[in-house]
């Protein structure tokens, strides 16, 4: 597995986390990606199989979804 640690800046309530969990439900059900969200520190930290998605597929995913991040 991989991981990928992220600053999500616009990441500011409760709202925000539920949309980034629904982003990336498809893959969590699948069990080649897990993630944590760290709303007090704007932190998004996955796990995830790049035989099964890559980096870019994830960064896309939060780019379409208009979440403004920085990798960590």
């Amino acid at each position: 597995m991989e991981q990928l640690n992220l600053i999500i800046n616009n990441l500011e309530c409760a709202s925000c986390a539920s949309a980034i969990e629904k982003t990336f439900k498809k893959f969590k059900k699948n069990d080649f990606l897990n993630f944590s969200i760290i709303l007090s520190s704007k932190k998004l930290k996955i796990s995830f199989d790049s035989s099964k998605v890559s980096k870019e597929e994830i960064l896309n995913l939060l780019a379409e979804k208009k979440f403004d991040y920085q990798e960590i």
